[in-house]
């Protein structure tokens, strides 16, 4: 059991670090601005908006003209509501 440690304690032993040169503190900011930022976030919103509004639209099945319903149905339309 001893052993099991010391031989633990060789693995987790530090490191000796030698700081080469010291860090400088950036003249200018690295990060984009908020300008940057809330235009990509606005970009993103008619994007995904457009995409929601095509998939919507490609997705409803629904028939809202006599002639959708005729060529769905092959049976001519003789009547209709008017709502």
């Amino acid at each position: 059991n001893a052993q099991i440690t010391g031989a633990l304690g060789e693995f987790e032993a530090p490191e000796r670090i030698k700081v080469i040169e010291a860090a400088a503190d950036p003249v200018v900011p690295v990060t984009p601005g908020n300008m940057l930022f809330a235009l990509a976030g606005i970009l993103a919103g008619i994007l995904a908006g457009a995409g929601l509004a095509g998939a919507a639209e490609v997705l409803d099945t629904r028939l809202r003209s006599r002639n959708q319903f005729e060529n769905a149905t092959k049976v001519p339309v003789i009547a209709r509501f008017v709502a």
